[in-house]
């Protein structure tokens, strides 16, 4: 994974790096790329990978190429298992609800933000999950 300026992660294949002959570059290089639809997952990822030249010396962090895309990505119907993405938008204290991209609202207990020690992750906190069946309620 690329991590962006944002703090979120970007998807990329060591075949995406020609630079480095098709092998990631190392840690902590500051590098450009596009912004491509995988068409095997419909999920975006890195493609065209280089490294930022920024006074002569590389920079930790990525950044993404001014000619990207800019409007949203399209996401396919996502069956459950499936990675999705969003923002966290309320905290109820014992449950909250995740904004996800397309706009709808999905419900997420604090047990299963592993990442935030099993609390609610901070609202505004751009998150990724996966969508699973409760086993006590069959939803």
């Amino acid at each position: 994974f690329i991590e962006q300026d944002d703090g979120t992660e970007m998807f990329v294949l060591p075949r995406s790096c020609a630079a480095w002959g098709e092998a990631f570059p190392p840690i902590g290089t500051r590098v450009t790329y596009d912004v491509v639809v995988d068409r095997k997952t419909g999920m975006p990822r890195a493609e065209g990978v280089l490294a930022e030249e920024s006074g002569g010396s590389l920079q930790p962090l990525a950044r993404r190429r001014r000619t990207e895309r800019t409007e949203p990505l399209p996401r396919p119907a996502a069956p459950r298992g499936r990675r999705q993405y969003g923002t966290m938008a309320r905290d109820k204290g014992h449950f909250g609800f995740i904004e996800q991209d397309d706009g709808s609202q999905m419900f997420v207990m604090p047990r299963s933000c592993t990442a935030w020690g099993e609390a609610l992750p901070p609202i505004g906190t751009r998150v990724a999950f996966d969508v699973v069946t409760d086993e006590k309620t069959g939803w």
